[in-house]
C-alpha cells in the first residue's frame, strides 16, 4: 500500500476486494449524494453495479483504487477506459466511474488525491481527455475536481446538463 494523506494509505483494487467494494457501494448508495440513479442501499443494487460497472474496470487495468484508515476500508475511486475498446473515437478518454468516502472520512482531501493518482494512471496509459457526471448537490466534488484542474493546469469544462422530469 502507498501513502495518501496523513494515516490514509491505498492500494490498487483487485477481485479479491469484490466484498469491500460492495461494501463501500452500499454506503454511496445509503447516503446517495451525487448520483443519479435513486438506488437502494441493498446488496442486489451493490452487487449489480460492481458486475457491471466496477468488474469491467478492474479487468481493463484501469484505475480502481481502494483507500484505508488501518485495515479499514474508508473510500473508493475509478474510471474506465473501456469505451475506447467499444467504439471509434476522435480522442482516447476515459469515463468516470465512482467516488466513495466514507462521511466520518471527508473533507480530508482522500476523494482529491484518489482523483491524482488515477489522473495520473490515465495519462500513463495515453488518457488525454475524462468525461464525469457531478450532481448538482455534490459541491465538495466539484470544487475538489476544478482545484486539481487548476492545480495541474488542466481544462475543466461543464459541457453539458442533465435533466429531470417529474410527472
Amino acid at each position: 500500500m502507498q501513502q495518501l494523506v496523513n494515516q490514509i494509505r491505498y492500494r490498487k483494487a483487485t477481485f479479491d476486494d469484490a466484498k469491500i467494494i460492495k461494501s463501500l457501494l452500499v454506503h454511496a448508495f445509503k447516503n446517495n449524494e451525487g448520483l443519479f440513479l435513486p438506488l437502494k442501499p441493498t446488496e442486489h443494487n451493490a452487487t449489480v453495479f460492481y458486475m457491471t460497472e466496477i468488474r469491467p474496470i478492474i479487468i481493463n487495468d484501469d484505475p480502481c483504487l481502494i483507500a484505508f484508515d488501518g485495515e479499514r476500508e474508508v473510500a473508493l475511486s475509478c474510471c474506465s477506459t473501456g469505451v475506447n475498446n467499444a467504439y471509434d473515437l476522435t480522442k482516447r478518454i476515459a469515463l468516470g466511474g465512482i467516488t466513495v468516502t466514507k462521511k466520518q472520512y471527508r473533507r480530508q482531501g482522500i476523494a482529491d488525491q484518489l482523483r491524482k493518482v488515477m489522473l495520473s494512471s490515465l495519462k500513463e496509459k495515453g488518457i488525454d481527455f475524462v468525461l464525469s457526471d457531478i450532481s448538482k448537490s455534490n459541491t465538495s466534488s466539484e470544487k475538489g475536481c476544478k482545484k486539481i484542474a487548476e492545480e495541474k493546469s488542466f481544462i475543466f469544462n461543464e459541457i453539458s446538463v442533465k435533466y429531470e422530469c417529474e410527472i
